[in-house]
């Protein structure tokens, strides 16, 4: 699988340079470039905020068995046995919708992935605005591109924001775009993290003024229930088996 991350991370960055490559600048004013890319950017933050609702709040499947593995003890010897039992059942969306949960368990968890695997999870979207941006006008195309590439990095800049160790030459960039209101703050993340109502946009954090208000009213209609949040969180202690699972800055397997 490391393979299969590192060509498709490969793969989506030449699909990006040939629609740079092949991007009619001609028909794109200069004047509105910036507002392109800023527009791009928000987009890919929104789409990343209402993906990051859908994962969270997707209820894991039980018939394979993922409940009882989100809440088995890691580390054991029996767990790495469990995990491909139960990944044997599951579908594409249960393994991503697991992964993004388990995070919320162990925030560090992003820790261990290399940047193709950070990639990996969002190349299924990133994928199909590239190649939207090859189809569409120039402008459009410009802005496809732009939310084709903050897509992509959607997890690698989470994981920076959590300061793991991937991020370490990064470090110093995030923070000074974390000073400049650019990429959102942590304590602003970790509202998120407690609460799970709000907060979820994981690129700038900009569109959350957008998207706070919209789960505000889902979860007042109860299309997204705030109590499965509660059954999730390790900050509770609701979930089953809370006192087995490891500390909160350990790692994922």
């Amino acid at each position: 699988m490391n393979r299969v991350a590192d060509v498709l991370c490969v793969a989506l960055y030449a699909l990006l340079a040939f629609a740079l490559y092949r991007l009619e600048w001609t028909a794109i004013s200069p004047f509105v470039v910036l507002p392109l890319v800023l527009a791009g950017i928000f987009i890919a933050d929104f789409l990343s905020g209402v993906l990051h609702v859908y994962l969270d709040y997707l209820p894991l499947d039980e018939p394979s068995g993922l409940d009882e593995l989100y809440f088995a003890t890691r580390g054991a010897d029996e767990f790495e046995a469990q995990k491909r039992e139960v990944f044997a059942k599951c579908s594409v969306v249960d393994k991503v919708s697991y992964n993004f949960k388990i995070h919320h368990l162990k925030p560090r968890y992003m820790n261990r992935k290399s940047y193709p695997w950070l990639v990996f999870d969002m190349t299924p979207p990133a994928f199909t605005m590239a190649l939207a941006s090859v189809v569409l006008p120039a402008s459009l195309g410009l802005t496809a591109i732009v939310v084709s590439f903050f897509i992509a990095n959607t997890q690698f800049i989470h994981a920076c924001i959590h300061d793991t160790d991937k991020s370490v030459v990064w470090k110093g960039v995030v923070r000074r775009l974390q000073r400049a209101g650019v990429i959102y703050s942590l304590e602003t993340h970790m509202i998120h993290h407690r609460e799970g109502r709000a907060n979820f946009c994981l690129i700038t954090g900009w569109a959350n003024v957008v998207l706070n208000p919209i789960c505000a009213v889902l979860m007042r209609w109860n299309v997204i229930e705030s109590e499965y949040w509660s059954v999730l969180s390790l900050d509770t202690g609701k979930g089953r088996d809370a006192d087995a699972r490891l500390p909160i800055d350990e790692l994922d397997d």
